[in-house]
């Protein structure tokens, strides 16, 4: 599992000659770094704010962050079976038509991946979104805004990995699916990130 491999290890293998891990996997990690910053601004906060909303956007976000870790893995998973079922033997007719099942069946699996990423940086948004984020006291604001642009780079790249895969007619569906929620992120993120950038000053 990923989440066990020490940072470096994961970097490496980031950036071997191998095809996995990826960007999906990539952008689900910066997702789950995205659910702690942001988590971390609204306890430090809470604190002093007493707001209860703030406690219960973390744990929100602390259960999103833990999805956003198995979706990491199941990129890389779902990558590797469409190479193997590319593999196939295709000498026959039958073994041909079984193929090309195989192929479509994991390629669904490798676009859904990258597409429940995208739906699980949408619910982190909204959690903070709103008077929640409001409430973050400026000597955390930092944190929440970087949590705030790594959610938005991670959206972009999950989005990236769901179009790449949305070659077939099967995954058209997806690929539609993902441009809606690409659409609502940026309604909502669009008012979180002005919100931190405010208690930052940088407006």
């Amino acid at each position: 599992m990923i989440e066990q491999q020490p940072i470096k290890d994961f970097l490496d293998s980031l950036a071997s000659d191998s095809p996995t891990p990826g960007g999906g996997t990539a952008a689900a990690l910066s997702a789950a770094m995205s659910c702690s910053l942001m988590a971390m601004a609204l306890r430090v906060s809470q604190k002093k704010v007493q707001d209860p909303t703030m406690q219960e956007a973390a744990a929100k976000l602390d259960h999103i962050r833990s999805e956003l870790l198995d979706l990491a893995d199941k990129d890389a998973e779902a990558f590797e079976a469409y190479m193997r079922a590319r593999r196939l033997p295709k000498d026959t007719e039958s073994q041909q038509q079984e193929r090309k099942q195989a192929m479509t069946k994991a390629l669904i699996q490798a676009t859904q991946v990258p597409l429940s990423t995208m739906q699980a940086i949408g619910e982190a948004v909204k959690a903070v979104a709103g008077k929640t984020a409001e409430n973050v006291l400026p000597s955390v604001a930092s944190d929440l805004y970087s949590g705030i642009k790594l959610a938005q780079a991670a959206m972009q790249c999950a989005f990236a990995n769901v179009k790449i895969n949305s070659t077939k007619e099967e995954t058209q569906p997806l690929y539609k699916e993902a441009v809606d929620l690409l659409h609502n992120f940026e309604e909502v993120v669009t008012g979180l990130e002005q919100t931190a950038k405010s208690l930052l000053g940088i407006i």
